[in-house]
């Protein structure tokens, strides 16, 4: 009685995966050359005995193990992924708060300077006018004081009297 011999793919048939995929298996270590004892080659085709195929078999199995393995680890990492995330949303959301806060502040100083810079202004216009006004005064003051000397020149000059004391002259009145 002959035993059951599998190509290639059939091999990649029944187990669901690619030929090539079959053939990479099937070059690399460990199983290249723990299935040489179960492959014969017959005009340029490979046939696999039964226990060659469990053997392909059971290590596309413990692959496919591996993955699911590795999809519990991803869905590790994806819960710490997002608990990280949302502890960066919830940083985010402060920062976000912290900023439009601040904002709030800048907009309050602007018009205390705005305000402050109409009073400056207010204050250097008037400022300007006193100076202008003691300007003119000190002319006034100037020509005052050239029309008393004309004045001084025009006049005779008066005779001195003798100083009376307070007293005599408050009485004469």
């Amino acid at each position: 009685m002959s035993e059951k011999l599998y190509t290639i793919k059939e091999i990649a048939e029944i187990i669901g995966v690619s030929k090539q995929a079959v053939h990479k298996k099937i070059k690399h270590e460990p199983l290249s050359t723990s299935l040489r004892q179960f492959m014969t080659t017959k005009d340029n085709t490979i046939y696999i005995t039964v226990d060659g195929y469990n053997l392909i078999n059971t290590t596309f199995s413990k692959d496919n193990a591996t993955t699911v393995d590795s999809n519990d680890d991803d869905n590790k990492v994806d819960e710490t992924t997002t608990k990280f995330i949302d502890s960066l949303q919830s940083q985010i959301t402060f920062l976000i708060e912290q900023v439009n806060l601040k904002d709030d502040l800048l907009k309050e100083k602007d018009k205390k300077i705005d305000e402050l810079i109409r009073t400056i202004t207010d204050l250097t216009e008037r400022l300007a006018i006193l100076f202008e006004n003691s300007q003119q005064l000190q002319k006034n003051q100037q020509l005052l004081e050239a029309q008393n000397i004309i004045h001084e020149d025009v006049e005779p000059p008066k005779t001195k009297e003798k100083k009376q004391s307070f007293i005599k002259r408050l009485l004469k009145k």
